[in-house]
């Protein structure tokens, strides 16, 4: 997954999301890009670019709660930018 990308999380309590916090094992921590709590079973979140590649927990706090202990049941991998090599051949 690179940055931008939007990422929908099923679940419950997400009415009265006020942050989504990316946590990297290399310390590299970031805000979501942007989140948007489309019903209080789904939230999608647009991944920031500045996150290195590797796996990273996703923290959502609330105006009640916050996620707890990083389990793999909440992270996902950032992968490293994709290029397009349009080659052409020369004649």
């Amino acid at each position: 997954m690179a940055g931008g990308t939007v990422v929908t999380v099923t679940g419950s309590g997400f009415t009265g999301t006020v942050g989504v916090a990316l946590h990297a094992p290399t310390g590299a921590d970031a805000g979501a890009a942007s989140f948007t709590v489309v019903s209080d079973s789904e939230l999608r979140i647009v991944m920031p670019a500045t996150m290195t590649p590797g796996w990273v927990h996703v923290s959502i706090n609330t105006t009640t709660a916050s996620t707890g202990a990083f389990v793999p049941a909440d992270q996902f991998t950032y992968l490293p930018p994709s290029f397009d090599l349009g080659l052409a051949l020369l004649h």
